[in-house]
């Protein structure tokens, strides 16, 4: 099985359909890198003019009531892995307006874009690369790697050794699992090291265990979609 498994790892690496696959999905992932930081150095800019906007405010109140009737507003907060998956931060209703008068919410508004219209696209980022690049890369990869072995006879040949059709299986379904993870390893990372030397993300525990958390939800989605691939 261990033969089975290096032979089919030598096959991804050498085929040139693979290594176009591979070439997309590190370009897409330091498309996402560039886009992420530059969206995050965006929000720390509107965040920084909207707490002197507030401060200004402020200032300017005279009397108790005037402050009263001062209208504030509240807003959600970056986490730092908007990267990873966007979330709906910049499209989502993520604000609440109040004054210490009335004490009620006085109407929700989006956190920070306005333009509706382009809510409606997708971000590029970590979420959008795996569904749809990965899931086709998956195909790529694993639509014939039974099939292609039975059309080349090599299948049968293989058979005839003291392995089960299982093991044959498990093998490949290995190598693909492998390709994939170290794939997405690479790709994160060095989407990671972009934004780390952008200033956009600084290095924390709180991010190394949500990247881990992350990548595992990423592993258990290759691991369902690759059966599937494989069924084809």
């Amino acid at each position: 099985m261990y033969v089975i498994y290096l032979r089919q790892l030598h096959e991804y690496l050498t085929s040139f359909r693979a290594q176009i696959g591979f070439a997309v999905v590190i370009t897409f992932f330091l498309l996402s890198g560039v886009l992420s930081a530059l969206r995050i150095t965006q929000t720390q800019l509107d965040d920084a003019e909207s707490q002197r906007n507030v401060a200004a405010k402020l200032a300017s109140v005279e009397t108790v009531q005037q402050g009263a009737r001062t209208t504030l507003q509240a807003r959600t907060s970056p986490t730092a892995t908007e990267c990873m998956s966007e979330g709906g931060l910049h499209w989502f209703w993520g604000t609440v307006s109040t004054t210490a008068e009335s004490g009620r919410n006085m109407g929700f508004g989006q956190a920070r874009s306005r333009n509706y219209w382009m809510g409606s696209f997708e971000r590029l980022d970590w979420t959008f690369i795996v569904r749809l690049i990965f899931s086709f890369l998956c195909v790529v990869l694993a639509y014939d790697s039974i099939s292609g072995e039975a059309e080349r006879g090599t299948l049968r040949l293989m058979l005839t050794c003291p392995i089960s059709r299982i093991r044959v299986a498990v093998a490949k379904y290995g190598a693909q699992l492998t390709v994939l993870g170290v794939l997405f390893t690479i790709g994160s990372m060095m989407s990671l090291v972009i934004l780390m030397l952008m200033g956009s993300v600084q290095l924390s525990w709180t991010l190394v265990w949500k990247y881990f958390l992350y990548e595992a939800a990423v592993l258990v989605f290759l691991l369902q979609f690759l059966w599937f691939a494989i069924g084809i």
